[in-house]
C-alpha cells in the first residue's frame, strides 16, 4: 500500500466506497427514518407521529444536498490550501488537505486533484516510485464527462510528472512511453473544441465555482504549462540512459519554457544539462554545472540522476 493514500490514523483511503456509501446515505436517511417513524405512528394510530413523520422526512430532505454542497467547497479549498502547501515545501499540510477529500468526497474531479497533489508531494519528497503510482491513479480517475481541451492539459501535465518519477527510477523506457502520451495531449488540448464540447466545458456556465467540474480540474498546478516538465522529463530520461548528447539536444530545447519550471525543478534542469555538456562538449568548452554544495535541494537531485 502506498503510504501516501494511508492517513494519519491508519486509515486508507484509496477507496471511493465508503465516501460513496456516505453520499447515498445523506438521501437514504431521511426516507428510511420517515418510514420508521410512519409505520409506529401506524401502529399507534398517532397522527401527531405521522406529522413528526413527514415533517422529518422534508428536514433531513432539505439538509442532504446543503451537507454535499458544503463538503464539496470545503473539498475545493482543502485543495488549494494543499497545492499552497506543496509550492511552499509544506508536505505534511498538502497530504493532509488531499486526505481530507479522499476521506469525504466521492466525485472524480476532486479526488483527481486529491490524487494529483500527493503525487507532487511525494515527487517533492524524492518518493519516485511511490509518486509514478499516485500520478497514475490521478489519470485513473479523471472524470469521463470533460472537454478534451481540459483533459489534455491535465493528462499532459499528468504523463510530464510520471515521465520524469519513471526517469528518477531509471526507467527510460516508462519515461519516454509518459512523454509521448504527453506530447500527445498537448496537441489534443490545442485542438479547436468539437460540438461535444461544448456541452462538457461548464467554464463559462453560471454555476457556483465548487460545482464546476472545469474549475475543480484546474485547482492544482493551476495554468501551469506541460511543455516545460516535458522538456525536463526528456532531457532527464536520456541522461539517465547515458544518452549525454540526446540529453544535451532535448535540454537545448527547453528555453522558451525555463521559466515555468519550479526552483528545483530548474536547478535540476541546469545540473543535468550542465554534466551532459561536460561530456559531450568537454569540460573546457561546456558551461559549468551548478554546485550543490550546501544545497538543501542536493539529495533530492542525486537521486533524480541516480548519483
Amino acid at each position: 500500500m502506498n503510504r501516501y493514500l494511508v492517513t494519519a490514523g491508519g486509515r486508507h483511503v484509496a477507496s471511493r466506497l465508503a465516501p460513496g456509501l456516505m453520499t447515498a446515505g445523506v438521501f437514504i436517511v431521511p426516507f428510511v427514518v420517515a418510514f420508521i417513524v410512519g409505520c409506529i405512528a401506524g401502529l399507534l394510530h398517532s397522527t401527531a407521529l405521522g406529522i413528526l413523520a413527514a415533517v422529518l422526512w422534508l428536514l433531513l430532505l432539505l439538509t442532504g444536498p446543503g451537507v454535499i454542497f458544503w463538503s464539496l467547497a470545503r473539498a475545493k479549498s482543502q485543495l488549494s490550501q494543499g497545492n499552497a502547501a506543496w509550492l511552499r515545501g509544506d508536505s505534511l499540510t498538502s497530504v493532509r488537505c488531499a486526505h481530507f477529500v479522499l476521506t469525504w468526497i466521492f466525485r472524480s474531479d476532486l479526488r483527481t486533484g486529491a490524487l494529483h497533489l500527493l503525487g507532487l508531494t511525494a515527487e517533492a519528497d524524492g518518493e519516485f516510485a511511490l509518486a509514478y503510482e499516485l500520478f497514475s491513479l490521478a489519470k485513473d480517475m479523471t472524470p469521463a464527462a470533460i472537454s478534451s481541451r481540459l483533459r489534455g492539459k491535465l493528462h499532459a501535465t499528468l504523463e510530464a510528472h510520471t515521465a520524469l518519477t519513471a526517469a528518477a527510477l531509471g526507467r527510460a523506457d516508462l519515461a519516454q512511453a509518459a512523454i509521448a502520451r504527453g506530447w500527445y495531449q498537448v496537441q489534443l488540448a490545442q485542438l479547436p473544441p468539437g460540438a461535444l464540447d461544448f456541452f462538457l466545458d461548464d467554464s463559462a456556465l453560471p454555476v457556483p465555482k465548487f460545482i464546476s467540474v472545469a474549475s475543480n480540474i484546474d485547482i492544482v498546478e493551476t495554468r501551469r504549462d506541460p511543455r516545460g516538465l516535458l522538456f525536463l522529463a526528456g532531457t532527464v530520461a536520456a541522461f539517465r540512459n547515458d544518452e549525454r548528447k540526446v540529453a544535451a539536444e532535448v535540454g537545448a530545447r527547453m528555453h522558451e519554457w525555463l521559466g515555468t519550471l519550479l526552483p528545483r525543478e530548474a536547478l535540476l534542469f541546469r545540473v543535468t544539462m550542465g554534466r551532459a555538456l561536460a561530456e559531450v562538449a568537454g569540460p573546457h568548452r561546456a558551461l559549468p554545472a551548478p554546485s550543490l554544495e550546501g544545497d538543501p535541494m542536493r539529495a533530492w537531485i542525486e537521486r533524480a540522476l541516480g548519483f
